[in-house]
């Protein structure tokens, strides 16, 4: 039985500072167990856990190189009929426990054996598999190449790429090719966008959209962080989704806001008329971290994976 922690505050998370770790964010996920697991290569991978481990096991794929602390709320739903394991990729958001540099750190097949390594690890399977924007990458990049297999897969805001005829939001247009222009351009590249973010940062009014901004803007805080940054998302912007995610042949439920202003509701749209068994579900409230604040997208997500009649059409 892996309990939540009993302490107020949780455990790991090292890359927060002492101000970020007062956020009622960091305080909530207390849900969570951290545990170290050393991957094929020697890299020290950081993975979360919840629920009991003898539950069938929901995995959750975190965007690449943000921190697990997105997922908190989202595992805490699922920990009552679940063992819920999660991960933060090599890389990001801990910087400091990346020794390595060698080129296929970043590939999407190298962080999906890093999933499989770790399930391994844990005598576990991916029963259920649930992603949130970038990390449906490695999902539909995995299951697809059947490097894993799943029997129910949910994907959240999935930013991929879905070809040119999708509509885009301005984020999509303008920020999302950035990542590839910093992979080749290195340090000087990194350290010229990010004087341009910076000017363009956005205020909230409310203090947990407050301290979901600053955590997600983490690997944009050094020249550095943000070239490693743009390193882990190059290989999304290449991969071909549109030809992948016909191979996906699982019940799948693709989730996306109205009010996302980062992903394109065309995008999501997209994603579920490629897949062959698979629908669309809208949600109106919480933009882009609605899969912390909204607790009726949580609860779609349980009644989904758990099979409710109601959300098995496709």
């Amino acid at each position: 039985m892996i309990a939540a922690a009993s302490q107020s505050t949780p455990s790991g998370f090292p890359y927060l500072s002492e101000e970020q770790k007062a956020f009622s964010l960091y305080r909530n996920a207390t849900i969570f167990t951290e545990e170290i697991v050393t991957a094929e290569d020697g890299t020290p991978l950081t993975v979360y856990r919840a629920g009991d481990a003898g539950k069938p096991t929901a995995v959750l794929i975190n965007p690449l190189g943000i921190s697990c602390l997105f997922m908190s709320n989202l595992a805490r739903s699922l920990a009552q009929d679940y063992h819920v394991l999660t991960w933060e990729s090599r890389g990001l958001p801990d910087y400091a426990a990346l020794d390595q540099t060698h080129a296929d750190q970043w590939t999407l097949e190298r962080h999906c054996r890093d999933l499989i390594h770790i399930l391994k690890s844990k005598d576990c399977a991916a029963d259920v598999i649930v992603s949130y924007c970038s990390g449906a990458n490695i999902a539909i990049y995995g299951l697809a190449h059947g490097l894993f297999d799943t029997g129910k897969l949910c994907m959240v805001s999935p930013s991929v790429e879905m070809g040119k005829t999708v509509q885009k939001t301005v984020y999509q247009k303008t920020v999302l090719p950035l990542w590839l222009t910093i992979a080749k351009g290195g340090l000087r590249t990194a350290a010229m966008v990010r004087a341009l973010l910076k000017n363009s940062e956005k205020t909230y009014a409310e203090p947990i959209d407050h301290e979901l901004s600053v955590i997600n803007n983490l690997p944009f805080q050094s020249d550095e962080l943000l070239y490693r940054y743009a390193q882990l998302h190059a290989p999304c912007l290449e991969l071909d989704c549109a030809s992948l995610l016909p191979r996906l042949s699982l019940p799948t439920m693709v989730v996306q806001g109205e009010d996302d202003d980062m992903i394109h509701p065309d995008t999501a749209t997209a994603v579920a008329a490629a897949l062959p068994h698979s629908q669309l579900r809208w949600i109106n409230d919480g933009g882009h971290f609605a899969i912390y604040k909204n607790l009726a997208l949580q609860k779609q997500i349980g009644e989904f994976l758990a099979g409710s009649p109601a959300l098995m059409s496709t």
